[in-house]
């Protein structure tokens, strides 16, 4: 997990250690049996999840305003859609019961959302972010 880290610092502390935090939730949601007597932990651990993303989605469009980062609504429409797939499969998840293969989806979009979108489009913000300040 540390290696993963390091290799999607944005250079912008305070998004690296949200960034951070939510690997560690996202690992322990990972290293959780899909059986019943996990929902609870799941459930808890999905709440945490949700919750923490909100806020640091906030925090980074937060920053992006301040910079008058260009790309801002580009990216604000990327975590409404990673907010959209998420509602999707928790309503299956609730709907349709904590079923190993949607909790395996889940995870699997979790990991690949996160890592594809601090790679993709958090690390071209933290060059731009650099970049202002420096100025």
């Amino acid at each position: 997990m540390q290696e993963i880290l390091n290799n999607l610092i944005t250079g912008i502390d305070i998004v690296d250690e949200q960034h951070k935090m939510l690997f560690v939730r996202l690992d322990e949601l990972i290293n959780l049996g899909c059986g019943n007597e996990n929902i609870a932990a799941l459930k808890s651990a999905l709440e945490f999840l949700e919750k923490y993303a909100m806020m640091h989605f906030e925090t980074e469009e937060c920053l992006m305003r301040q910079a008058c980062y260009p790309k801002f609504e580009a990216h604000k429409e990327l975590h409404r859609t990673f907010i959209d797939k998420k509602n999707e499969l928790k309503k299956l998840l609730v709907d349709d019961g904590y079923k190993n293969k949607l909790l395996i989806e889940l995870r699997s979009f979790l990991v690949s959302w996160l890592i594809n979108h601090i790679k993709n489009e958090d690390m071209v913000f933290g060059e731009f972010w650099k970049e202002q300040n420096e100025k």
